[in-house]
């Protein structure tokens, strides 16, 4: 039984992280969401069901679980006091590109390109070509958090490479890719490796 139930927390914790940006601050849309810690720096999040000083119980994507509350912390504002995570103050803010999603957060660490932030809400991983980062956490990974998206979006473009020429509206931006409205054809993703020219191109 304890074996099936790691499975169900690990397999939780993987799928809150792969559904994205928009995706996880869903799930966290519930106030008494959490993220729970094990001490080899896995965890998984869900809403609170129970604490006491013996376990926690959390409703996740899973269903409920019980987590023997040894050796776990506890990120989020509804987490018992007993458990919370002790952790450094780095503030940061992190907007989605289009403007519509803003995460408050300090930032816990960085791994490969993601920042992991605490946040009222538990633990989020945000990848950085996702956002624009404000805040003195920040600074350290400044250049590889600015996405080339850090721009407006919805003008008149002109990609060009080579002979190839695309021509339409640019309605956003991906790490590897250009978004755009081209008439006629619909979206279409274009290589960054076109050149960009006219009032939508991203500046900065």
């Amino acid at each position: 039984m304890e074996l099936i139930e790691k499975i169900c927390k690990r397999t939780a914790y993987v799928a809150a992280l792969v559904m994205g940006f928009g995706a996880a601050q869903a799930i966290a849309a519930d106030p008494d969401t959490v993220t729970i810690k094990f001490d080899d720096g896995e965890g998984i999040t869900g809403t609170l069901v129970e604490a006491s000083a013996q376990s926690v119980r959390l409703d996740t994507l899973m269903g409920v679980v019980t987590i023997p509350a040894d050796g776990v912390a506890c990120i989020g504002a509804a987490c018992p006091e007993a458990l919370r995570l002790d952790y450094e103050e780095a503030p940061l803010i992190l907007t989605s590109l289009d403007g519509a999603t803003r995460v408050t957060g300090d930032l816990l660490e960085v791994v490969g390109e993601q920042y992991v932030i605490a946040t009222e809400l538990g633990e989020m991983r945000i990848d950085f070509n996702k956002v624009t980062c404000e805040g003195q956490a920040c600074l350290p990974y400044e250049e590889s958090a600015k996405p080339a998206a850090a721009a407006k979006f919805g003008g008149a473009v002109v990609l060009t490479k080579g002979t190839a020429t695309v021509e339409g509206t640019l309605t956003g931006i991906e790490s590897d890719a250009y978004l755009v409205d081209v008439e006629n054809l619909g979206n279409m993703r274009v290589s960054l490796d076109f050149e960009c020219a006219g009032e939508g191109c991203p500046q900065g």
